[in-house]
This record gives structure tokens, C-alpha cells and sequence, in this order.
């Protein structure tokens, strides 16, 4: 990034993600804590940029919002959507130079076609061409684990077609059912049964050809955020490969499943492993090291952030499975109005850092890439 005035606009979710391989992907929808299209995260994190902005100390930085005053309580006020004609025009009207793409991008996301006209406009967020593999649990997952440094970092997983659903009685039990292309814990369940498992995947089945089901592991669960290469404030310095932040562990499960985060905030069952903690079991450190090594095989140009459960309870079962990755991970954060207790676990994570939500913003700011890389 130059020295230049960076003029951010921020992205939110305008039009729904395609069916990909016969499998659509929710679209985030308003709840209690938020207006939808991660309206609430892009207002939090452009609500940090502005901060940023007054800060005469640090990089000249110009907040482009849809309104000249944007309201503190009003989410809308601090975005723009995701439509190509959207972005053009924040780009030729407002001379944008940064586009914040706080958005689910795919192979088909309107970005593609704006680096073609604006290849040194730099971007926040995902490569759109990988996204569609990235996303699909049961091809990620499995092709993951052929990468070096990864074999047996998953739970034994089983990718079932609604064409043969006999399969699913040969599945030994319990076992986690989840949909191939979801969000948070939408769609994920617990099945002790032969009757729940088919209940659950004809349900799931509703909405795409195949389900993703996994060996339960039933231990400790953690988070893990992994940001890309880079120049990154103290205590961090240059990074020149993918890097972890401090484990997060979670906890206040709802039928051994952590509740959706629209549903409950983050800081409702969520905590930093505290560090004398996390270095006195190797566990941790081991489990932190195949996460960067998820962010290298990926390539990723943005923060990622993996869940993971040690496989039982037992002395034996210590080690941790990786069970998730999530290409776009909340970047909810406080210092709007009753925004507090909104915290993102990636922000949770970096407090172990000793960050604010703001450092944060700034540091993901920083990684920003330039369009032509995705041509």
C-alpha cells in the first residue's frame, strides 16, 4: 500500500449468491442483532475507519459512505451494495481507490469484471475464483488433506448424495450432519440415531444434491483466525507467510453445537486461551501450525478463520481436529452505540495481541491487494 489517500469504500451483500453445483448458499439474512448483508460489520468497520481518518498520525484515509452524515445507529449509512453498477459508480463518482469487500464473492461476483476497467484499485478480501471450490466443505476438506503437513487434520468425513441415501446406514454414530456450502452452525446438528441422521439429511437435501457428515468429536472446541503475508503493527511485525492469531476456545454449546453468532454474540461463549495456558500444551501450538498451513494452501488474501475440537476427552484424544474453515469471517466490532457485546471472534482473538477492534480494521486494512491480481 502507498502513502497515498486510501478513499474506502466498504461492500456489503446486495443480490444473493448462485447456485453453485446445485447447491445454494444462504444469504445473511436481518436479525435481532443485525439488518442484513453484514450491514452491521461493514457499518462497525467503517465506523473504525472513520476513527482512523481523524487520526493525523497515520495513513491519510478517506471514508466513502452512501450519505455525507452517516447515522452511528443506522447500518445502511455506512456501506454500499455489491452490484457492479454500484461499485462502478463508487469508483467514477467518489474516486474510490479501496473496495472493503465485506461480501460472499464467487466466480461470478461483479468484482471480476470491475478489475478489468480497474486493475490498481486495491481490495479487502477473497480471490472471487477460488471461492467456489473454498466454499464447498466436502471438496475443501478433502483436497486439504492431500497438502503437505495436513494429512489426518480432519475429522473422517462421509459425502452423501440424496441418490443414495442407503449409504447413510453404514455410518457408525454419533456424527455431525452439516450442508455442503453453509454459514456458522446453519443447518448443523448432532445425530445419536439412525432415524435423526435421515430426518437431517432429507431436510438437507431440500436445498442441494449432497450433505457433508462428519465423526463427531466430542472435546474441547477453539477458533483460530489466519491472516496472509504482510507488514503488520507491534507485537507482529513482517510476516512472510499466513499466520495465526491466539486460539479462541468456545464453550455454552446448545446440543454439543455452538449456536449461530446471530443468534448469541461471541461473548457469550467465547474466550482467549489464556497464554501461559496455551503454551504449556503443545496441542495448541501444533493445531495453530496446520491452520497457517491451510492459509498457504489456500493462498488466501484475507483473514480466514478455522474451528477445530480435540477428538475426545481422553489424554489420547488430545489432539485437535480441524472441522470448519470459514472464507469470510465476521468482522463485527464495538465502539458504536450498543455495539459492546458485538464483538467478532477474529477481534476476540487479536486482543490476545494486545489490538482494539481498530488495530484490527487497520492491520486487514494494510493487506489490502490490487485488483489486477485477480485477472
Amino acid at each position: 500500500m502507498t502513502a497515498q489517500e486510501l478513499r474506502v469504500a466498504v461492500l456489503h451483500q446486495a443480490a444473493a449468491t448462485p447456485a453453485i453445483g446445485g447447491v445454494l448458499k444462504p444469504v445473511k439474512r436481518a436479525h435481532r442483532y443485525s439488518s442484513g448483508g453484514y450491514r452491521d460489520s461493514c457499518a462497525d468497520l467503517a465506523y473504525a475507519l472513520h476513527l482512523e481518518s481523524r487520526d493525523k498520525s497515520g495513513q491519510v484515509i478517506k471514508l466513502i459512505t452512501p450519505t455525507t452524515m452517516p447515522e452511528l445507529s443506522v447500518d445502511a449509512d455506512w456501506s454500499f451494495g455489491d452490484h457492479k453498477e454500484t461499485i462502478l459508480e463508487v469508483i467514477k463518482k467518489h474516486h474510490a481507490n479501496v473496495l472493503w469487500a465485506n461480501t460472499n464473492v464467487h466466480s461470478t461476483h461483479p468484482l471480476l469484471e470491475v478489475a478489468k476497467q480497474y486493475p490498481d484499485v486495491v481490495m479487502v478480501g477473497q480471490d472471487p475464483r477460488q471461492l467456489d471450490k473454498y466454499d464447498d466443505k466436502a471438496w475443501a476438506n478433502r483436497w486439504l488433506q492431500t497438502q503437505p503437513g495436513l494429512g489426518g487434520s480432519f475429522p473422517t468425513t462421509w459425502i452423501v448424495s440424496r441418490e443414495t441415501p442407503e449409504v447413510l446406514n453404514d455410518i457408525p454414530l454419533p456424527v455431525i450432519i452439516k450442508p455442503v456450502r453453509g454459514r456458522g452452525s446453519q443447518g448443523v446438528a448432532l445425530c445419536h440415531s439412525q432415524d435423526q441422521l435421515s430426518q437431517k439429511a432429507q431436510k438437507l437435501w431440500e436445498t442441494g444434491s449432497r450433505v457433508v457428515i462428519e465423526e463427531f468429536c466430542s472435546g474441547e472446541e477453539i477458533t483460530i483466525a489466519v491472516l496472509p503475508p504482510g507488514t503488520y503493527d507491534e507485537p507482529v511485525g513482517v510476516k512472510s507467510k499466513h499466520w495465526a492469531l491466539p486460539v479462541v476456545r468456545r464453550f455454552n454449546h446448545m446440543d454439543d453445537i455452538m449456536p449461530y453468532s446471530d443468534h448469541v454474540p461471541v461473548t457469550a461463549n467465547s474466550c482467549l486461551v489464556p497464554l501461559e495456558e496455551a503454551a504449556a500444551d503443545p496441542e495448541y501450538e501444533k493445531v495453530q501450525k496446520r491452520c497457517e498451513l491451510v492459509g498457504q494452501a489456500l493462498g488466501t488474501f484475507a483473514t480466514i478463520r478455522l474451528d477445530a475440537r480435540r477428538r475426545g476427552h481422553a489424554k489420547s484424544e488430545a489432539e485437535f481436529a480441524l472441522f470448519d474453515i470459514n472464507m469470510k469471517p465476521s468482522i463485527t466490532g464495538p465502539g458504536r452505540p450498543g455495539r459492546d457485546a458485538q464483538t467478532s471472534l477474529t477481534a476476540l482473538a487479536a486482543e490476545g495481541l494486545g489490538w482494539s477492534y481498530r488495530d484490527v480494521v487497520r492491520n486487514m486494512l494494510r493487506q489490502a491487494v490490487r485488483l489486477h491480481k485477480l485477472l
